[in-house]
């Protein structure tokens, strides 16, 4: 690990999946540099997962991705324009095989917490009131 601006980093990954995948990617960043100390190879991977789920959910609309340090912590939230989370999915979205999409093999969930968890950060699902879905990246401020 090593300390790494998530506004960089979040810009570049959000460059290379709207490249790859045709979506939309709308950037808020709250700071010029904000801050933790995460492995970066592994934090694009799993904010690459984390923003194709966001695409086929939200089928193919403009993903929206922001960077925040709110007291102690720095984010990475990326939000969606679909349905939202069902009950079911709430509680086994990060069960390996478990998905709703066809043909999806239910591992990416499963994949990014882990790769976040071990790097000393969580994972947080949540639907917004107006639509859509939520993934919350954080980690402790660097």
């Amino acid at each position: 690990r090593q300390g790494t601006d998530l506004t960089k980093l979040a810009q570049s990954v959000a460059r290379e999946y709207a490249q790859d995948q045709a979506v939309g990617v709308r950037l808020s960043m709250g700071a010029a540099n904000i801050s933790a100390e995460v492995s970066p190879a592994a934090l694009t991977d799993a904010l690459y997962l984390i923003l194709h789920n966001a695409g086929r959910f939200g089928n193919g609309a403009t993903i929206d991705l922001s960077v925040a340090e709110t007291g102690a912590r720095s984010s990475i939230t990326v939000r969606d324009r679909g349905p939202g989370f069902t009950e079911e999915a709430f509680s086994r979205a990060f069960d390996p095989f478990y998905s709703t999409a066809d043909g999806g093999l239910g591992l990416g969930l499963p994949h990014a917490r882990k790769v976040i968890e071990d790097m000393g950060g969580r994972i947080e699902l949540r639907n917004v009131p107006d639509g859509g879905a939520e993934v919350e990246i954080s980690f402790p401020a660097a």
